[in-house]
């Protein structure tokens, strides 16, 4: 596995810089997106080296170790087809309100757009200017749409199928304690070949937009 395989993991538009590239901390290789961790064991040539604490994935997987607890890994569960974006219909496209520039309000005073209602967004090309869906980023898939994991959490489609781009992805079977608050919910732990380990954040499905 090399740095270009590791660099679909990472999000260069996020703020803790070590995010934004892979990296290691001279034993380990990590790569993150704030959603997902990756993490190698051995320095993979090319990665950035960073300094103790300066990324936070390291302190992830103390926390949420992948070791299995006695319970096993197995294949990951058939993806399903994806499910329409329910603003954009499936299209990827919107259309933008042109009177406010996409922006739902007129400066200097901050008003909702009158054209638009202060949704940035008209119903038809003869209104607006053809952009990008925002929720799906073009993609025409529902952003959110969950996958339930077997020991019965659910994470996001679209961050399953990065992750059954890794060689030999398996998926842990340990079942996340009933007593947990919501937000208090363990990363779903995953391993690969070359003893790679990976964490996903489940989704809430009580938060999911309806």
């Amino acid at each position: 596995m090399t740095r270009n395989d590791l660099l679909k993991f990472c999000n260069p538009l996020d703020i803790r810089h070590p995010l934004q590239f892979v990296h290691h901390d001279g034993t380990n290789t990590y790569c993150s997106n704030g959603k997902l961790a990756i993490r190698i064991p051995r320095v993979i040539e090319g990665a950035t080296a960073v300094l103790l604490g300066e990324s936070p994935v390291p302190e992830v997987f103390q926390k949420f170790a992948a070791g299995c607890n006695g319970y096993e890994y197995i294949p990951l569960p058939e993806i399903p087809a994806a499910e329409d974006c329910p603003d954009c219909k499936g299209t990827g496209v919107q259309y933008e309100c042109t009177a406010c520039d996409g922006e739902g309000t007129l400066s200097p005073d901050e008003e909702d757009c009158p054209k638009c209602n202060g949704s940035g967004k008209v119903e038809n090309k003869a209104d607006g200017k053809v952009a990008s869906c925002w929720h799906c980023d073009g993609s025409g898939n529902k952003e959110h749409q969950p996958v339930q994991m077997p020991n019965g959490q659910f994470i996001a489609r679209r961050y399953l199928l990065l992750l059954a781009t890794l060689p030999g992805i398996a998926v842990s079977t340990m079942p996340c304690p009933n007593n947990l608050a919501p937000l208090q919910q363990p990363p779903v732990r995953f391993t690969f070949s070359g003893n790679g380990e990976a964490l996903c954040m489940p989704l809430l499905l009580s938060r999911l937009p309806t």
